[in-house]
């Protein structure tokens, strides 16, 4: 059995900063080389990177469509309709559920997920799927990771649904005629940091 050899190719990077600021972090000096090629030059931001920070994110409510979403969420969490978490099927996707789904819960929304199947239905909202969900009684839609590509889908979904997109892909011309749109990538979106996962 022949044993492929890996081979690393290592940037050059300052070492003795390396050294120095690893020995401040109490970290390896291999991790703050590849830090310092990143674009992080100090113990601060690499602290930030590594640990997060007290205030790591922007308001929220910076986001186009976000106070639109929220309030539309709370008029379902009061009226206890049903909500459905409509995910995708990768770590992003399913973590995204997960948080979004346990918050509701706690909340004490009614509240379910959907995650199609990869090998039948593919990425994304479909069709069928948003019929059967709306024939289970669901009367809210939230997308997370997903949905922003579903122009078709969202416009022939049935009317007895509210959709709201949470998505960070690239945002088409065409947007999908959803109820709310959240995605930090849209011109008009007022957010500072354009490159939120979806769960985040």
């Amino acid at each position: 059995m022949m044993h492929k050899e890996r081979i690393w190719d290592i940037k050059e990077y300052n070492s003795q900063k390396a050294d120095y600021l690893a020995e401040e972090l109490n970290i390896s000096p291999m991790v703050t080389g590849i830090l310092l090629e990143r674009g992080l030059q100090d113990a601060a931001s690499m602290r930030d990177f590594l640990y997060g920070s007290a205030a790591p994110f922007h308001d929220p409510f910076l986001l186009k469509d976000m106070q639109r979403s929220v309030e539309r969420i709370e008029r379902a969490l009061a009226a206890g309709e049903q909500i459905t978490v409509y995910g995708d099927y990768d770590v992003d996707g399913i973590s995204a559920s997960s948080l979004l789904y346990l918050y509701l819960k706690q909340r004490g929304g009614r509240v379910a997920t959907y995650i199609p199947q990869r090998k039948s239905e593919g990425y994304g909202l479909n069709d069928e799927a948003l019929k059967n969900i709306a024939e289970k009684g669901t009367t809210l839609v939230i997308t997370v990771d997903c949905g922003i590509s579903g122009l078709h889908e969202v416009a022939n979904a049935p009317k007895s649904l509210d959709i709201i997109i949470t998505d960070h892909h690239t945002v088409p011309e065409v947007l999908p005629p959803a109820y709310a749109i959240i995605n930090a990538k849209q011109r008009d979106c007022g957010y500072p940091f354009k490159h939120l996962s979806g769960v985040g």
